[in-house]
């Protein structure tokens, strides 16, 4: 069902998009009821995740998304490393990817020292493997390409 969604949310976005943002089922649709499919797909895992779906704050996103945070690491887009579904609503294609919040570092350190910094900013070894970005990317990329089946 979540690959039937984001599907949707790939085809659809680019028409949806030049109707008003106030209001929009579409929007609705994504932030809801995207997240909450996403969140099915995550009921067995051994720890919980936070799951966002945004098609944007008051005008529409160029590129809509749904992210995976790990409390542990980030529970927000604008700090940390987190798993997200890019979607390219031009393309209508869906990408999975690890990404790096970088807002936050900017506005702390600026422009220059800020990349400085991201650059420095490396998960932690620490951590239990199966919380690992890489885990959590493999792990959603089979739910949505096999449809939820469980071998």
């Amino acid at each position: 069902m979540l690959a039937n969604y984001l599907s949707r949310l790939a085809t659809e976005y680019t028409h949806e998009r030049v109707k008003s943002f106030t209001g929009s089922e579409f929007d609705d649709f994504v932030r809801h009821d995207i997240a909450v499919e996403a969140k099915k797909v995550l009921l067995l895992w051994p720890f919980e995740l936070k799951v966002k779906a945004s098609v944007g704050q008051g005008v529409w996103a160029s590129v809509p998304w749904l992210a995976f945070f790990d409390p542990l690491i980030t529970e927000t887009a604008t700090k940390g490393f987190y798993v997200v579904y890019l979607i390219n609503p031009d393309a209508q294609k869906i990408t999975l990817s690890m990404n790096q919040g970088t807002t936050a570092i900017y506005n702390d350190f600026g422009q220059s020292r800020g990349r400085d910094v991201l650059r420095c900013s490396i998960p932690d070894d620490h951590i239990d493997p199966r919380r690992s970005a890489l885990f959590m990317a493999r792990s959603l990329l089979r739910e949505v390409r096999d449809g939820g089946r469980r071998c």
